[in-house]
């Protein structure tokens, strides 16, 4: 919400090809197209340590680059804020 970027595209473009492109990005060769592409891994993929340090990595650049804290797993009256706050935004889109 804080960027004015979709979700998606925070999510490919900051959180894995940014913050943790060692975890998600992976190139390999495309025979059909004889060249070697980018695919990106699905989080889904990663395992609960890998996941964790994704996490970690993306909270750290947003509030040092970004200049966006973003809330930690115990914190549960912000996440209940910004959820509300979502949903009232796409009232409006």
């Amino acid at each position: 919400m804080q960027t004015g970027n979709p979700i998606g595209y925070v999510k490919q473009e900051y959180f894995k090809r940014l913050c943790n492109p060692e975890l998600f990005v992976r190139v390999e060769y495309d025979k059909l197209m004889h060249k070697e592409v980018e695919r990106l891994r699905s989080s889904r993929d990663l395992d609960t340590g890998e996941m964790t340090t994704a996490i970690d990595r993306f909270r750290n650049w947003a509030s040092m680059e970004a200049g966006i804290n973003l809330p930690s797993p115990e914190d549960n009256e912000w996440i209940s804020f910004i959820e509300r706050e979502m949903q009232h935004q796409k009232v409006w889109l």
